[in-house]
């Protein structure tokens, strides 16, 4: 999540798409969030409000800290907590 918007590459070689992502992806563009998928440099990611993965096993999982550099507040933020608690409310997942 970075100004607002949450950006995430496109689906390649090096990120596969995927239920969970596909979900997530949804369920963002019916919150605040305006959903870009385009390529991100490294320095966006260490600037990044909030950072977290999606997948079958780990869902959505937050990421505070990259290469040593904290990523927001280095705690999970609003963003990665509200979409994963629609996720689990869609899912049944707990």
């Amino acid at each position: 999540v970075l100004d607002r918007s949450l950006v995430t590459p496109p689906t390649g070689p090096y990120l596969l798409s995927g239920i969970t992502r596909d979900l997530v992806l949804s369920l963002a563009r019916h919150t605040d969030l305006d959903v870009k998928e385009r390529d991100i440099s490294l320095d966006e990611v260490y600037q990044a409000d909030e950072i977290f993965l999606t997948g079958t096993s780990i869902e959505v999982l937050p990421v505070v800290k990259v290469n040593g550099h904290s990523i927001g507040t280095g705690r999970p933020g609003p963003h990665t907590k509200g979409l994963y608690s629609l996720f689990e409310s869609l899912t049944g997942e707990k």
